[in-house]
């Protein structure tokens, strides 16, 4: 999974759609001014052209002529500053491209994003004389009273989207010195469960490519 994925994974949905979809739309508006501006410019040129003949065939410059070779310089001026101005303004990345998809995906499975924002606090759920019990993104956290390390194992009293026989060994219990070892952890396989799930990791390497 790359950055831009685990990133956007990482941030809650609220704040993914206070994200514009394009992070520069002064790029996209110098780019439109430039697109019209050679339009225009076309149009000169073809009508110059036609006036030229007919300076040609008179045997002298026309005032038309000369009104629209002032015309053709200011908008040629015009052309240039804005072509420098979409030069200036930093290019569009992957990102809104990945926000995008990352938002498109928790619409369309609605039940996958239920399952990946799924309890994201920890919380201690009992204690007896040996261990202290947390439970954490369906997963299940145990702490040895006695200085130990903390060890997480799937809770399987709960469904796991996405793995209807059982889960694979690589998800299965892993040991942290920290809750918060722990919790990076546990966030990574979930994050990895949903992106597979949704299709997200092609998409977001498609991304990647294409930067």
């Amino acid at each position: 999974m790359n950055k831009l994925l685990k990133d956007a994974l990482e941030m809650s949905k609220t704040k993914l759609l206070s994200y514009p979809e394009n992070p520069n739309p002064l790029r996209r508006r110098y780019k439109q001014d430039y697109n019209s501006l050679s339009f225009t410019l076309e149009k000169l040129i073809n009508a110059l052209d036609f006036e030229y003949k007919v300076s040609m065939a008179q045997g002298g410059t026309t005032h038309r002529y000369l009104q629209l070779m002032d015309e053709f310089d200011k908008y040629l001026k015009r052309l240039k500053e804005t072509y420098a101005r979409y030069q200036a303004e930093p290019k569009e990345n992957s990102w809104h491209l990945t926000r995008n998809q990352v938002l498109e995906a928790y619409d369309n499975y609605s039940e996958a994003y239920e399952f990946l924002r799924n309890q994201m606090a920890i919380v201690k759920v009992s204690e007896d004389k040996k261990f202290k019990y947390y439970l954490y993104r369906n997963y299940g956290i145990a702490k040895p009273k006695n200085g130990g390390k903390y060890f997480a194992y799937p809770n399987l009293k709960m469904s796991w989207y996405g793995f209807e026989n059982s889960m694979p060994k690589d998800f299965w219990n892993f040991e942290a010195e920290t809750l918060y070892e722990i919790k990076y952890e546990i966030d990574k396989i979930v994050m990895s469960i949903f992106s597979k799930e949704s299709n997200l990791t092609e998409f977001s390497d498609s991304n990647m490519e294409e930067a």
